[in-house]
């Protein structure tokens, strides 16, 4: 009304298509910045590996487009257009990452601290951050409580879909148990025996398809403790059973092998039996980048 009033139907029509555009950005935003999060935590077997599915048409990942269209519908449903309330779940989620970049930058100190790193944060102003962000948390929970039913119930879900991702070898067994528990008996019908002797044979691919697919433990230089050290982690926290040891050499400063990293790869894959331990030589610079 107020570019109706001052600058008459013209004003009017170019606020509403300034808005049109800046929405269209943000959503636009959203959606790029979902689908690359997304394929990332399903490259890192965090999320089902089935949302890397390309589009042939497009080449886009739909069922992230799809997904995210689907959640983003439903909290709106569930808070009945309510766009403040919104507003108040997205500054819970927001602050809430916060505090955990801050937690997280005081374990790479702690766990990690011979990282190379170009800014290095204090540990008191890292502590200050995430007491300051802990107060805006606190202010926006005690202003709006019903935010966290509704943060809660997604984080929930988010939680557990997770949890099933890096367990899912022990879930893919206890269902294949299950199954079996339940015989295969000749009083089922030939529809139903072969049935469940293709979910078996499906149950079993998959788990063979979790053990094959390798994990790369990169390494600059030889140090046999820490590659012994990594299959250790890896045994204990890992469903794979294939490791690859990448060594990088730069060819500019005309680098040469280590003799050792060679037997110990070979000593690694005799004393570990159950792994598939393999070097990989890369040439180039050993950096972030």
């Amino acid at each position: 009304k107020i570019a109706d009033v001052s600058g008459g139907a013209m004003l009017r029509y170019l606020v509403g298509l300034d808005a049109f555009l800046v929405l269209s950005g943000a959503v636009l935003t959203s959606y790029v910045g979902v689908v690359g999060v997304t394929r990332r935590l399903a490259l890192d077997s965090c999320v089902p590996e089935f949302l890397l599915a390309q589009n042939k048409w497009r080449g886009t990942n739909h069922w992230i487009i799809i997904g995210f269209f689907l959640v983003c519908c439903s909290m709106l449903s569930i808070l009945q257009g309510d766009t403040a309330v919104l507003s108040k779940v997205y500054s819970v989620s927001f602050l809430g990452l916060m505090i955990t970049f801050c937690i997280g930058n005081l374990m790479l100190k702690t766990k990690r601290g011979k990282l190379r790193r170009d800014l290095h944060a204090p540990v008191w102003s890292v502590m200050l951050g995430m007491i300051l962000v802990s107060i805006g948390l606190l202010s926006t929970v005690v202003k709006e409580p019903s935010v966290i039913r509704v943060f809660g119930m997604y984080y929930t879900c988010s939680l557990l879909i997770t949890a099933v991702m890096f367990s899912r070898k022990q879930v893919l067994k206890m269902i294949y148990r299950m199954v079996l528990g339940m015989g295969i008996s000749e009083k089922f019908s030939n529809c139903c025996r072969s049935t469940m002797e293709s979910f078996l044979a499906s149950l079993e691919e998959e788990a063979a398809l979790v053990n094959a697919k390798p994990l790369i433990f990169l390494t600059k230089g030889y140090n046999s403790h820490a590659m012994n050290k990594a299959v250790i982690y890896i045994s204990e926290n890992e469903d794979t059973q294939y490791i690859k040891f990448v060594h990088f050499m730069d060819p500019e400063k005309k680098q040469e092998l280590p003799p050792e990293i060679e037997s110990t790869v070979k000593f690694l894959d005799r004393i570990y039996p159950k792994f598939k331990i393999d070097l990989v030589i890369v040439e180039g610079e050993f950096s972030p980048a």
